[in-house]
């Protein structure tokens, strides 16, 4: 099935059509990748980890949870609060670092973060048991974990797609743009880029 789509990423813009992207704008000739060769000319484009999803989620779930354990009734236990404080660090320390070397070293770097996070959900469970959140507070950081976690695996799988080097049309919207903050109490908005069909 052949599809065609243009998304504007920073100053240039990325045409597709089926697998075949054509580079315009801008930004000129000059590809901007991610990884050590920036992933792939031909699947994604990013000029900086910042401006990756996984990573802006992850710092987003690291602050807010730095935040929290800062409370008299979590600070004083100080082994869970240097575990969560560590796993909470670990995704966008590992994200940005990954960021700058070469695609293999990328994908393992992701993998870690990807660890990093089910760790952090781990913690969260306990930090629930142990009456230091609230029950919206749990239902908000794992709801944020969560999407951290798919948007790094999904970079992951498509780092490995072009790796392989397989025809696979790879969603740049979905994964390099900047996005909102997920809100306590509050579900997550519809994607506005996917379009809804009425049945």
């Amino acid at each position: 099935m052949e599809f065609h789509r243009s998304d504007q990423v920073g100053s240039g813009r990325i045409s597709r059509i089926g697998s075949d992207r054509v580079r315009s704008g801008r930004a000129g000739r000059r590809g901007i990748f991610t990884g050590a060769h920036r992933a792939h000319r031909r699947s994604m484009v990013a000029r900086s980890y910042r401006e990756l999803v996984c990573w802006q989620l992850s710092v987003q779930l690291r602050d807010e949870l730095i935040a929290i354990t800062a409370r008299p009734t979590f600070a004083r236990n100080f082994k869970l609060c240097d575990q969560i404080g560590d796993s909470a660090r670990s995704p966008p320390s590992n994200i940005g670092e990954g960021f700058g070397r070469s695609d293999v070293e990328f994908r393992r770097y992701l993998e870690i973060a990807l660890g990093s996070l089910k760790e952090t959900e781990n913690h969260l469970d306990e930090a629930l048991a142990r009456n230091y959140l609230t029950l919206s507070e749990h239902q908000h950081f794992r709801r944020l974990t969560k999407r951290a976690y798919l948007a790094a695996l999904r970079l992951l799988q498509c780092l490995e797609a072009v790796s392989y080097r397989t025809n696979v049309a790879v969603a740049v919207f979905d994964l390099i743009r900047p996005v909102r903050p997920v809100r306590p109490d509050r579900p997550d908005r519809p994607d506005p880029t996917r379009s809804t069909r009425s049945t």
